[in-house]
C-alpha cells in the first residue's frame, strides 16, 4: 500500500507544485484519562494515551472519488493491523465532504473527511538530583540544606 511520491504533501504549503495531490493535517488532541508516570531514579516516563483528529484532503480531479476510495482503504484489516502493531486504532471518521468550488474560470475539486485515531503518546525526562535547597520559614529564617 503505497502511494506515488510527492502525492502527500503537509497542508499549509505556500505553493503546491502538483496539481492531484492529499493533505494530511492533525486538527486536535485530546487526552483519554490520566498520564502514567513511571520513575526509575534517574528518569521519569510520561505516558498519555490521547485521541487524535486528523484531516485529509483531496485534489484534483475526480477529488470525491479518490477520497470515498482513500477512507475506503483506511478500513482495511491491513492498516488496522500495522496501527495495531503501533499501538494505534481508528476509531471514527466522518463522512466525506464535497468541498469543491469555483476558482476564477475553472473548478478546483477537493475532497475531505476526518479521522479520529487512539495512540499513546511518550515523553522521558531526565532528572537531575537536587544538590542544593534553599528553605525560607514563617520566621524568617534561612536555611541551607545540601545533600551528603
Amino acid at each position: 500500500m503505497t502511494l506515488p511520491k510527492g502525492t502527500v504533501v503537509p497542508q499549509y504549503q505556500p505553493e503546491l507544485k502538483s496539481k492531484a495531490f492529499i493533505t494530511v493535517n492533525i486538527v486536535s488532541q485530546q487526552e483519554i484519562g490520566a498520564s502514567r508516570l513511571v520513575f526509575d531514579g534517574a528518569k521519569e516516563t510520561v505516558k498519555s494515551s490521547l485521541i487524535s483528529m486528523v484531516s485529509i484532503s483531496c485534489y484534483g480531479k475526480n477529488a470525491v472519488e479518490m477520497t470515498l476510495k482513500l477512507k475506503s482503504i483506511l478500513q482495511a484489516t491491513r492498516v488496522r493491523e500495522r496501527l495495531r502493531g503501533i499501538g494505534g486504532a481508528i476509531i471514527n471518521m466522518s463522512d466525506v465532504r464535497n468541498l469543491t468550488y469555483v476558482l476564477g474560470a475553472s473548478a478546483e475539486e477537493r475532497g475531505q473527511f476526518d479521522v479520529y485515531i487512539t495512540h499513546s503518546h511518550v515523553t522521558t525526562l531526565s532528572l537531575e538530583p537536587i544538590e542544593l535547597v534553599d528553605i525560607y520559614t514563617n520566621n524568617s529564617i534561612h536555611q541551607h540544606i545540601t545533600k551528603d
